[in-house]
Formats: structure tokens, C-alpha cells, sequence
């Protein structure tokens, strides 16, 4: 997948695909300079044009001193032409020229169709089409990327850009084409700093509802079924005709594959968009190295198809910047290692850019998830560095070097499933696996490309619909000598419910549910219960066993509970609620309000469902809904309530008591030997597949034994290397070169051991061992 190490060059060089060299510094830029600029939202400081050049000066003459090899603006359309035809770059060249006095280049972020950069004068025009919601049929004060008369003006945009400044002064120009902020995606949130005009209608959805977006559906569903007979055969659907076929929420689709359809026509749009983005910027600025913003996690809804974007900004020598970073290592690992997969893949560049901001603590682990990925590129939102961020930051320097990780494992990502709303522990799932092993993520895109050709484990761990096309191209890679090992939380079928005689059958959730049983929402062995977005696993908020650790909702959280017997039944939440002023924190069942829990600190918190609210059902899924809050100025996570356990009981029982019964993960006892033997484990030409069903092994437990002892399910593999050894929590990173890079994310030092190797490696610090 990747290719052999070269010799270091300097950093500004690169090879022909715009890729650093093996060895070479990273690209570390810096900026965020919307303070300084002669827009600002109402009631901000207005900087004067000396004030603004004083802090530009001296923001450069720090990023030179401490390394940093660009600086940032966010070059906005509204800045340059604040009136129509009439170009202003007076404020960049202010940044052009303290690049040149600091001896370092700077990074242009080009934004144009976000409210915040689309000048009032287009606003106010005919040709302002802005983007508008399916949910409620109202329009905000960004620009729908279906609008034909808004790309004359980015061309121009550019164009105009490109003949006032030099190029070579440049590092890299960054895209900002849509979103709130300038990403490759749609609009989903907007704040204070994108309300330059007023606060607009926005949030997550689906931004397809202009006249524009609609006759481009229709165009595309014509394209791919020809007539309406087969599009109404494939949806279920009576349209009379294509002119009746309408974009629609998808949870409202007539069945799988239309809402597939949707979906998959939605990201590709905004792939297309990013394409006429890439084209202009190649057109105007050949010699400038070209890089997509893209952010979010790579859901449909807000329109990021990673893969389909790393596969074309090759294809133009350009790269990708993902912007989606936070404090903690696990979750910045799966929100970024799609990017660094898919762009190693595709044989293109890359880079790593925080969504807020970054404790002191975490910007070891961001340092090494750059470094440990192979990455291009690291930004900081840490212009000026100062005392203890400052001096970490100095300490890790060294560690941004371009590298080629060797990786032989993958994770699955079932976007098929993801699109279809099946999804339940994917993210936790791999955020555990992360301490097992490095993986790679790969979708269905990149197996069909071949990406699954040098690993040797695969794990599908989450979505259960899969199309039948994808099935053949795994069950040939595992007839080929691969181990794949499957954990869903339902049977696996085809989006046509057809079935798969090359997987074991082995069911998933137990037939019979006990009277009484506990959801442990911070082990590993019960996530197949969870739905939906959950924070980490933590440790602590005085919780006592049986419930030790916990997780902290947020919007969309959720929990999956099968129904004992067919009388009413009690369900009981252990959770702590943060004593935030106006936080009300709801439970819901069918969106319907069961409970309001009160106060603060640590609560059984339980509620009766009768018979006739369970008839007929097999599950229930418990929502966690109501306000979230921030939990500091440097944890941007959105936070609800911290919840241990959610239990469930028949009859009339205690709440407290119902909160100790029995986890629901431990009523499948299965040992490592029972599952590397029939039904469990099958034979497959070369390979094998190992089917996991709910049992009281947790994922870390099997992972191990797939990874460093395969000849356990497939007799005769090995793996190619050591597990490392610790006493406590370090990740490890394999490079090609034979050396291996070390993260200690806890607060006290730990000591590991490598291939014969002993270090010890400091609390929230990077070591490593080489070959």
C-alpha cells in the first residue's frame, strides 16, 4: 500500500504527488487570525489597520522562533470584494510581506459560499440561492452548492487571488467551499463567528431543498435507472414519472435502497462541487500545493464521503486537511485515521487540524496520531505558544518527522450500514481496538480498490447490511488467506435481506433474555447495546461497583434493550448529572419523555413501562436527549449525563437492587478455545472467518489472539511481529523501517517492552525504539 522509505529532503521539497519524502520535517502551520480581521461579529474589537499589522508581525516572527513553517488567514471572498467588482487584498498582503520578514511562508485559506465569506452584496442579489433544510423548509445564509450562479464568482475569486499574490511565498492554499466554516461539507452548526450579517436557521440535516438541488436528484436517478418502471421497482415506489421524484430525510425513504440512493447522491454532489473547487484553484495556481478541508466524522448527512474525496484530490495532486480533533486519543484516532488510510492508499498528502481546542495533556497524543499516521502536516490552533503549552510543544518537535507506518490490520466501516441508520458501537468498538493494535479503516470504496491486498486481519465489528458486491470481494480476500473476524449486532445480510452461506451462523443476542440484567455501559463486552454517539469510557465520578466506569451521553446517545417476558417491566439508570443551570436531561422511549431526572451528583434514576407499551416487541432502545453542555474551555465535548449501567427487570423489584443485577454480556460464557473451533470459527480456502457472537469475552480479549496468535483460528499463521507489553495505557505505532513510536496517554509514567526492548515511557509523552 505504501511505498519504499526515500532519502530525507528538505521540507519544502516534495515528490511528484506533493507527498513529503520519508524523513523529512512536517509541515507545522498555525493560525486563526478572524480577531484581527476588518470584519468582525458585533460587540468584538475592531483591530486598526496598525494594530492588525502589529499582531500579523509579531504572530509570524513566534511561528518562525518556535518552528512553525506557516501561518493562516482565513482569506474571505466578503474581505477581498466587499463591494462588487471592486478587489481589496490590502489586508493579506499584510500577511504576505511579515512572511517575508519572518523567513517562513504563509497558508491562504480561500472561502467563499459560508455565510461569514460571502459578501452582502451577493446576499442581496438574484443570484443568492442559499442552502435549505428538508426538516423544515427553511433557508440559511450559506450558499447551496447546486447554485450555478455562485461558481463564475469563485473562479473569479481565485483568479483574482492567484495574479496579487506569488506563489512561492506560499506553502499551501487550503479550500474552504462549503460548511459553516469552509469544509467540504454542508452546513451543520454555525456560531458567533459565521453570524457577520444575523443569526440564520442551521443545523445537522440535509441542506437539499432548493429548486436546484431537486432537479439535480431527478437528473441523477434518471441517469442511473433509465426509466421510472425501474426506479419504482428498486424503491417500491408509483412515481408517475421522474419529475415527482423529490429529495426526502432519509429516515422517511420508501425503503433501503432508495435511502441509499440519497445518501450516496448527497455526498457525491459535494464530491462534485469540490472537483469544480480543485479544477479552478489547478487553473489559476499550477505550481501551489492544493489542499481540501474536510471535517466531521464522514457521516452522509453532512456530505463527506471521505474516501470518494481522497480519491479525487489525487487525481488533482492535491490533499486533504481533516479538521476534527480534540483532547482524547482513542476518538482522534478514529475521526482521522479514514484520512490517513485513504490517502496513503491513493498515494496523495495529508493533514491533521483540531476542531477546538486541545488540553496541555493531549497534544502529545495529537503529535503522535500525525507522526504515527504518516501525516504531512500538523495545524495548531496555538499560534503563539506560551509557558507550559509552549514548552511541550518545544519537547515534541522533534517527533514531526514524515513516516510510513507499517499496518497489516483493518477495521470495516460499513458505510452501507452507516447510511442506513444500522450502526451502533462502531466507534467505541475501535476506539478499543486501537489499544490492541493499529489498524486502518476501510470502506467499501477501498476494498473494491484493492486496499485489503497487504492486510492480513480485517475486523467487522458494527452494521449488519452490507451490499451483496462488497460480500464477494471479502469472501475472495479471505479465500485468499485473510482472517476476518465478524461481530455485528444482528445477522449479516445483503440490503435486499438475501444471506451469505460463506459466513458462520451464529446468532448474535441470546434467544432467551433473563428476568433481570444490567447494561454495563462502560465495558467493552456490552457496546453492542449501545446506539448512537457516545463519549469514551471513563473511570471514576464516585461510582462503586458494580458500576465503576461510565460513559457520557450526548446528542443521539442511546441504549438497546431487550424486553424479558411479556408483563410490564422496570428500567433503572445509575447516572451522574452535572449541576449545570438549565441543564435538563430527558429519557425517552419512542420519543415519548418517561423521565426527568433531578438534582445533582449520583441517582438511580427508574421508570415502569406496562405491557401494552412492550407488547409485541423483542427490543427497546432508551434515548438520552434533553440540553448538553461544554465540560471546559479546553473539553469541547458536548456533554449530557454520566451513566454507569442501565438495568432492566419483570415484575416488581427494587430500583437500587435491579441496578446489581447481572450484566446482560455475561450470559454467553464462551472461552478463546470454544471460538477458534465450529460454528464459531469456519475454514475458507486459505483463510478464515471467526464469527463472535455475545459472550462474556471482551473484544480486547479476541482482538489479541487475532493479531499476534492468528494460528489460533487459521493454523499456521503468525504474526509478523511482537505484541508490546506494558503496565498501563500505551499505544504502539509500527514503522516500515523497523522502528516503533510509543504513546503514554495516562498520568503516570509507563513501563513497555518491545521485541526484547525495555522503556519507559512518561505520562502524557511519546518514546521510541528503534530498529
Amino acid at each position: 500500500m505504501a511505498s519504499k522509505p526515500e532519502n530525507p529532503m528538505k521540507p519544502s521539497t516534495m515528490v511528484p504527488s506533493g507527498r513529503l519524502p520519508i524523513g523529512a520535517p512536517m509541515f507545522y502551520s498555525a493560525g486563526n487570525d478572524v480577531g484581527f480581521q476588518p470584519v468582525v461579529p458585533s460587540g468584538e474589537k475592531l483591530y486598526s489597520r496598525q494594530e492588525a499589522e502589529e499582531a500579523i508581525n509579531n504572530r509570524f516572527m513566534i511561528a518562525a522562533k518556535e518552528g512553525i513553517t506557516a501561518q493562516e488567514p482565513y482569506v474571505k471572498w466578503w474581505i477581498c470584494e466587499p463591494q462588487q467588482g471592486k478587489w481589496d487584498f490590502s489586508y493579506f498582503d499584510l500577511h504576505d510581506q511579515a512572511a517575508k520578514k519572518a523567513g517562513i511562508r504563509w497558508l491562504p485559506f480561500l472561502i467563499a459560499g459560508p455565510a461569514y465569506a460571502t459578501p452582502p452584496w451577493f446576499k442581496a442579489s438574484k443570484e443568492h440561492v442559499p442552502a435549505v433544510c428538508l426538516e423544515h423548509g427553511e433557508a440559511n445564509a450559506t450558499q447551496s452548492i447546486w447554485n450555478p450562479h455562485l461558481r463564475p464568482h469563485v473562479s473569479e475569486f481565485i483568479r483574482r487571488f492567484a495574479e496579487h499574490f506569488d506563489e512561492t511565498r506560499i506553502e499551501s492554499v487550503l479550500l474552504g467551499i462549503s460548511g459553516d466554516f469552509g469544509e467540504t461539507l454542508y452546513t451543520a452548526g454555525g456560531n458567533i463567528w459565521t453570524y457577520l450579517d444575523a443569526p440564520y436557521h442551521v443545523h445537522s440535516g440535509y441542506w437539499c431543498g432548493d429548486s436546484y438541488a431537486r432537479a439535480d436528484f431527478q437528473r441523477t436517478m434518471s441517469a442511473q435507472y433509465k426509466s421510472i418502471a425501474s426506479l419504482n421497482k428498486a424503491w417500491g415506489t408509483t412515481h408517475a414519472s421522474f419529475d415527482a421524484v423529490q429529495p426526502f430525510i432519509p429516515k422517511d425513504a420508501p425503503n433501503r435502497r432508495a435511502r441509499l440512493d440519497l445518501q450516496r447522491w448527497y455526498c457525491q454532489a459535494m464530491t462534485d462541487y469540490l472537483e469544480f473547487w480543485l479544477r479552478e484553484t489547478k487553473r489559476y495556481m499550477p505550481k501551489s500545493r492544493i489542499v481540501a478541508c474536510v471535517g466531521g466524522d464522514g457521516q452522509s448527512m453532512l456530505g463527506a464521503d471521505i474516501t470518494a474525496q481522497a480519491e479525487l484530490v489525487a487525481k488533482y495532486k492535491a490533499g486533504l486537511r481533516v479538521t476534527n480533533e480534540a483532547s482524547d486519543y482513542g476518538m482522534n484516532y478514529m475521526l482521522t485515521r479514514q484520512v490517513g488510510t485513504s490517502c496513503r492508499f491513493y498515494g496523495t498528502f495529508y493533514g491533521f487540524e483540531p476542531a477546538g481546542g486541545v488540553s496541555d495533556e493531549a497534544i502529545a497524543a495529537r503529535v503522535y496520531n500525525a507522526t504515527a499516521s504518516g501525516a504531512d502536516e500538523l495545524f495548531t490552533y496555538d499560534p503563539e505558544p506560551e509557558g507550559v503549552r509552549g514548552t511541550r510543544y518545544r519537547g515534541l518537535r522533534k517527533y514531526l518527522v514524515k513516516r510510513e507506518p507499517d499496518v497489516d490490520v483493518a477495521l470495516f466501516l460499513n458505510r452501507t450500514s452507516w447510511d442506513l441508520g444500522l450502526m451502533r458501537r462502531y466507534w467505541q468498538a475501535g476506539s478499543a481496538l486501537r489499544s490492541v493494535t493499529d489498524f486502518d479503516i476501510v470502506d467499501e470504496r477501498l476494498v473494491s480498490a484493492g486496499v485489503l491486498k497487504h492486510k492480513r486481519v480485517l475486523f467487522w465489528l458494527d452494521g449488519p447490511v452490507i451490499e451483496a458486491s462488497t460480500a464477494r470481494e471479502l469472501e475472495n480476500w479471505v479465500r485468499a488467506g485473510g482472517l476476518l473476524v465478524l461481530q455485528c449486532n444482528a445477522r449479516v445480510e445483503t440490503v435486499e435481506a438475501g444471506s451469505f452461506r460463506w459466513l458462520p451462523v451464529v446468532d448474535q443476542l441470546p434467544d432467551q433474555v433473563p428476568d433481570r440484567y444490567r447494561v454495563d455501559v462502560g465495558s467493552e463486552s456490552d457496546v453492542m447495546n449501545l446506539a448512537g454517539p457516545w463519549h469514551g469510557a471513563e473511570i471514576g465520578n464516585a461510582f462503586v461497583a458494580p458500576d465503576t466506569s461510565y460513559r457520557w451521553s450526548t446528542d443521539g446517545s442511546a441504549v438497546d434493550l431487550p424486553v424479558p417476558g411479556k408483563n410490564g417491566i422496570k428500567v433503572a439508570v445509575r447516572a451522574a448529572l452535572k449541576d449545570q443551570q438549565g441543564n435538563e436531561q430527558l429519557l425517552l422511549v419512542d420519543g415519548q419523555v418517561v423521565a426527568k431526572p433531578q438534582g445533582a451528583g449520583l441517582q438511580v434514576i427508574s421508570f415502569q413501562l406496562s405491557a401494552a407499551q412492550i407488547a409485541g416487541r423483542k427490543n427497546i432502545r432508551l434515548q438520552f436527549g434533553g440540553q448538553t453542555w461544554q465540560g471546559s474551555d479546553t473539553d469541547l465535548r458536548k456533554l449530557g449525563m454520566a451513566v454507569a449501567s442501565v438495568a432492566v427487570g419483570s415484575g416488581d423489584v427494587d430500583a437500587e437492587q435491579l441496578t446489581r443485577a447481572p450484566r446482560i454480556g455475561m450470559m454467553n460464557t464462551l472461552s478463546l478455545d470454544q471460538l477458534a473451533k465450529p460454528p464459531y470459527t469456519k475454514r475458507l480456502g486459505l483463510g478464515a472467518v471467526v464469527s463472535v457472537p455475545r459472550c462474556d469475552l471482551e473484544l480486547k480479549q479476541f482482538a489479541r489472539e487475532a493479531v499476534f496468535h492468528p494460528g489460533r483460528f487459521l493454523p499456521g499463521a503468525k504474526a509478523p511481529y511482537p505484541m508490546v507489553e506494558t503496565d498501563g495505557d500505551v499505544y504502539v505505532t509500527r514503522f516500515r523501517d523497523g522502528s516503533v513510536l510509543l504513546l503514554n496517554t495516562s498520568g503516570t509514567a509507563a513501563k513497555a517492552r518491545y521485541a526484547g526492548k525495555d522503556v519507559l515511557v512518561a505520562a502524557h509523552s511519546i518514546e521510541s525504539i528503534s530498529h
